[in-house]
Order: structure tokens, then sequence, then C-alpha cells
């Protein structure tokens, strides 16, 4: 049986069929001869409403090649649909770190022809016209040819959530008029510096997350106070001046930022959230006297953080939980002043981390505070400690130990597998030992009990000791 030509396959071994690699080279070239450019692929209006008059047109302007056009005055539509959670035909999804938000837009869908569908990830550039004063909401996210170039008028005030997220952009000209960026406008894009305007008045929250090849961001002005949420997370970024006017460090705001070696700070910083440096290239910290508030998890995975020194006017009477969290280099830490609680985990992991200054205050040290760290030989516990959580210095490198006499309970764990533990001095008012305090303190020699409490710390001991027949209970 013969085989169609249009198909361009040559027969192959077995009886199969093979591409003839030739013939579709040659029609391509003859399809190429026949194309005419510019040629237009689609148009009409994209206007946010109908006091909006906002045309689009994109035209292929060569084989491989097209350009998109915005013209017209007002605002465009915003694209953006996060009220909806399913895909259908015609709609194509952007991720962030919050989820799945659906976005329908005239120059891409499944309901059309598959050069129209091409022609998004063909499009080397988008001509944004005088007159326009907003980009709506992911209007050119997923644009992905990596020569993508952009214009923008000087009659733009607004670039709205999404904007750019996902693209192959890699540098931008905002112009001055623009006083308002967008939830993570260029979220996943390959930006790699950004001058914010002169006009600025609102920044987003994850503007740049994730934009790996960001190496500078500047011209910060006095009215953008805060460095919202998510700003640069995970972004490439490897130094940063915190600008004159920020007062506020938001939520994750540099965390994964695994390049990032360098803050300097201003002296106006009052507040610090949750996760701000987490997983971050810092290898030193000096955090300012401004300081008044630390939130959780700040610097937990910094994995090259050295040297750390906390402010001295914290308003925080406690160190978050697990700030430290996985500190791998970390030695030394002197806790200021004040403060009276060390959150659950807050050095867990810290396995180098040598010294702990506690200040006369602490009352509580919390679950895992100091679990796996195991380079800690021995640690002076001030007697204003009244607890102490369960594991909290678990699989730690204790050799000695002292306990003040506020601690009433040694609870569940709290020395597993310290196996370099020999000498353990209890305080005076101790009622209660869980039976796993000492599980795997194999090198254990020697508890000392207060010599009016002896007989009451003999029983106590009992069972948590069973398993430890050469630990001797000595009287001090």
């Amino acid at each position: 049986m013969p085989i169609p030509t249009e198909l361009a396959v040559v027969p192959a071994a077995g009886g199969f069929l093979k591409p003839d690699v030739a013939r579709i080279k040659k029609m391509a070239a003859e399809k190429s001869k026949k194309e005419k450019y510019p040629k237009v692929i689609i148009s009409g209006t994209c206007g946010k409403s109908d006091q909006d008059n906002v045309n689009y047109v994109m035209y292929r302007t060569g084989k491989n090649t097209c350009i998109l056009q915005v013209s017209g005055k007002g605002r465009m539509e915003d694209f953006l649909n996060p009220e909806e959670d399913f895909l259908t035909e015609g709609e194509s999804y952007v991720q962030q770190p919050l989820g799945l938000y659906l976005f329908h837009r005239p120059w891409d869908g499944v309901s059309h022809e598959k050069e129209y569908l091409d022609a998004v990830a063909d499009c080397t550039r988008i001509e944004v016209g005088e007159g326009i004063t907003s980009i709506g909401e992911v209007a050119f996210a997923r644009f992905t040819n990596p020569g993508l170039k952009v214009s923008l008028p000087s009659t733009l005030t607004e670039i709205g959530s999404y904007a750019f997220a996902l693209s192959e952009l890699k540098e931008i000209e905002i112009p001055d008029s623009v006083n308002s960026i967008g939830d993570y406008a260029f979220a996943y894009s390959a930006i790699k510096e950004m001058r914010l305007p002169d006009s600025l008045d609102f920044l987003g929250e994850g503007v740049f997350c994730a934009a790996e090849s960001l190496q500078k961001l500047y011209n910060w002005n006095d009215r953008v106070m805060e460095i919202p949420m998510f700003l640069l997370e995970g972004s490439g970024i490897r130094e940063f001046t915190i600008p004159d006017a920020v007062t506020k460090i938001g939520d994750y705001s540099f965390a994964g930022c695994e390049n990032l070696s360098a803050i300097h700070w201003n002296d106006k910083v009052k507040v610090i959230c949750d996760n701000a440096f987490s997983n971050t290239g810092i290898e030193s910290m000096e955090i300012p006297d401004s300081v008044e508030t630390v939130g959780t998890k700040v610097f937990s995975w910094c994995r090259k953080l050295k040297t750390i020194e906390l402010g001295k006017n914290q308003k925080d009477t406690s160190l978050g939980y697990s700030l430290f969290h996985n500190c791998r280099m970390l030695e030394k830490v002197v806790i200021p002043d004040g403060v009276t609680e060390i959150e659950d985990e807050v050095f867990r992991d810290c396995r180098s981390l040598k010294t702990v200054v506690m200040p006369d205050g602490i009352v509580r040290i919390g679950a895992h505070a100091f679990l796996g760290c195991e380079s800690l030989a021995g640690i002076e516990i001030p007697d204003s400690v009244s607890e102490i959580g369960d594991m909290a210095f678990a699989d730690s490198g204790l050799r000695t130990v002292t306990l003040p006499d506020g601690i009433q309970r040694i609870g569940d764990y709290v020395f597993r597998n310290c196996s370099r533990l020999v000498i353990i001095r209890l305080g005076k008012n101790l009622k209660a030992v869980s039976k796993d305090a000492f599980e795997g303190c194999k090198s254990l020699l020697e508890i000392q009990a207060p010599e009016k409490q002896y007989k009451q710390y003999k029983e106590l001991l009992e069972k948590p000791l069973a398993d430890y027949q050469k630990v001797n209970i000595v009287k001090y």
C-alpha cells in the first residue's frame, strides 16, 4: 500500500514508519516562503470597564517571533479569577506560594488555533502605549520567550498582581509615574535588577518572590516603610541595605535567599517578623538596638550563620519559637537582659553551639530548646529558671549540668542520649522525675542530691535509674 506523501514519513525496518526529515525541512521552508509578515493573529478590546478604551493586537513578525501591542486610554482588564478552583477550556493557571489561580486572557487558550497558542511563547516584545494607566492582573504572566522585551508608557500608574509572573523578562524600566506594584508582579520571573519608581506608594507582597536571577533592587523611597512579606523570598539577591524609611521587615521577606550573605541595617527597624531571614546564606548578623520585636523562626536553617548579636532593647520577653533551628555553624549566643523565656526549639540542631549566656530572670527553657546541640559541653542555668521542657537538652554534648532550686520536675527525655553526660547536680525543690529523663545517658556516673532531701530524691530516682546500676547518688 503506498504511503501518502503528505504524511512525510518513509518505511523503516520491521514494517514501521519513521519521519522523513529531509521532506519535513523542505515542507517547512516552502511554507515559510509563502508567509507574509507582519501578520495579525488576534485583536480586540481589553479595558477594565466601559470607560476604559483599551485595545490590543498581537501579530506575527516572523516564523518564531511576534509582538503584542496594547493601546488606547485607561485601565487594562484584570484577568485573575481567584474565586474559581478548576480549569476549563481556554484557561491557564499561575502558581505562587499561596495556591493556584485561574486567569482568562484573550491572547492564550486552547479554544483557538495552534498558532495563537504558540504566539505567547514566541512573543519577543510587549508594547504598552501612551494613555494606558494600569496593567491588568496576570496580563503578561507566562510569556516565556528568553528574548522578551517590554516598553511601558509615562502614563502608567499601576502594575497589577502577577502581571509579569513566571515570565522570562530579564530587564524592564518602570516609569516614575507608577505608584503601585501588585502582589507577585514579578514572581518567578527572570528579572536581573529593578529600579523602583520615585512615585511608588504601594509595594505588594512577594513582588520578586523566586526571581532567582535578581541581583539588585534599588531606589527605595521614604513612603514605603515596610518590606512586604515574601518580597524577595527565594530570589537571587546577594546583599541588601535596609532603606532608611523601613521600620518593619515582613514575614518570609528574605526567606530562602541562599545567596544572601549580608544585610546592612538602618537605625529605625523595630519589627522583624516570622521567618524573615530563614534559610539564607547570612554568615553574621548584628541586630540593631532599635529592634523591639523579633518573630519566630527568623534565622532557622541559616546553615552558614556563625555569629549573632541580638539587640539590647527588645520588648519581647521571649526568644521566639525555633529562632535558630538548624543554624549548624552558630557557636555563641548572648541572650539580652529582659528575656524571661526560651521558647521551644530555639537552638535545636545547632551542632556547633558551644556557649550560651543566659541572663538572670529566665524562668522557662522550652521543649527541644537545645536538642541536638552536640558541641554544647556545659551551660549555666540561672537560678531564676523554674521550668525545663521535655527533651530540652536531648542529644546534646553536655558533660555536667547543675539544675537550679526552682526546678520542681525533670520532664520526659530532658537528657535523652546525652552520651557524654557524667554528673548532674539537682536543686533543692525537686518533686518529680520522668522515668525516661536520662534515657541513653550511658556515661552518667553521679547525681548530686541535697543532704536534707537525699532520701526523698533516692526514691524519686529509683525508676529513672533502674537501668543505671553504676550511677551513684551522693549528698552535697
